[in-house]
């Protein structure tokens, strides 16, 4: 799905790839700041005596949230930015996809146009989501993970190997979780799709009914 998106949208693919760099130094960022954090917890139980150590501890802590900052920053500027721009080629394109269908597909009852209307916008923000939300959390998450496995495994191989033993059962109910979600949206979507459906027929259909003779309805 990703291949197919960056084939279709290759003028942002440098942007793109600056919004993954920014994503993945946002996750290192984590590691690195519970690292510190566990540090200067521990010097506190002596602060006198660690007092040199504390002020570098709190300027690493400084470092760590100005890159914290301008990482997340360039990340989810440059995601938005391809993400918007991907879901106005995608719209233009659909549009101009059904101008060209024949009239039979529009005579379907499925097909008014509201439900169009729907899901023209429904499908582009979803694309818009996973460019901007799936791709950069999964970046994000890519380079926690990586970066926590990295010092686990320094410090103590042994609970690290204990905490991947765990990770293949909360990948089940994870995935439980996404079939459970699935479905609620399919459901969401078709309600909509329905709901847009029908307001766009009530408004548009108004002065039809009002045409054969009823007009004491709309007062």
């Amino acid at each position: 799905m990703f291949r197919k998106l960056f084939a279709y949208e290759k003028q942002n693919c440098l942007v793109l790839l600056v919004g993954v760099i920014g994503a993945l130094i946002t996750g290192m960022v984590w590691p690195f700041f519970n690292y510190i954090f566990s540090g200067i917890l521990a010097l506190m139980m002596n602060p006198l005596e660690n007092n040199p150590e504390l002020n570098n501890y709190c300027l690493y802590m400084e470092l760590i949230a100005i890159t914290a900052a301008t990482s997340t920053f360039i990340y989810s500027f440059a995601f938005g930015y391809a993400s918007e721009r991907l879901v106005y080629k995608v719209r233009i394109d659909m549009f101009n996809k059904l101008m060209r269908l024949p009239v039979s597909f529009y005579d379907k009852p499925k097909n008014t146009a509201g439900g169009i209307n729907s899901k023209l916008a429904a499908d582009a923000y979803q694309i818009r989501n996973m460019v901007s939300g799936v791709m950069g959390v999964m970046c994000l998450n890519v380079s926690t993970v990586a970066t926590s496995l990295f010092f686990g495994m320094y410090y103590s191989w042994k609970v690290t190997l204990i905490s991947l033993a765990l990770s293949p059962l909360i990948a089940i109910v994870g995935s439980i979780n996404m079939k459970v979600v699935m479905k609620f949206t399919i459901k969401s979507q078709d309600t909509e799709k329905f709901l847009g459906s029908l307001m766009s027929d009530s408004v548009c259909n108004m002065r039809t009914v009002k045409s054969f003779g009823h007009p004491k309805a709309f007062h």
